[in-house]
């Protein structure tokens, strides 16, 4: 039985993002991934990173007609 990527998902893991975390700050692996503390402010550097991103999906995206995008569209 073959596993689509949504189920692996799913299932219970550790990501490399995860394993670094921990190695460089056990303390900061805690807030993010266990005690999930949403983090007290975004640095502008994401801000433009995630507007950036969001331009250039725009600007490939085949036109659509009589709709407009959305910030909730892309979600």
């Amino acid at each position: 039985m073959s596993m689509t990527l949504s189920d692996l998902r799913g299932l219970p893991h550790t990501s490399i993002s995860q394993v670094k975390t921990f190695l460089q700050c056990p303390r900061k692996f805690r807030f993010l991934y266990v005690d999930r503390v949403p983090a007290e402010f975004r640095p502008i550097a994401l801000a433009f990173g995630t507007a950036w991103h969001e331009t250039i999906a725009a600007h490939l995206l085949p036109p659509v007609r009589d709709r407009y995008l959305s910030r909730e569209a892309g979600r």
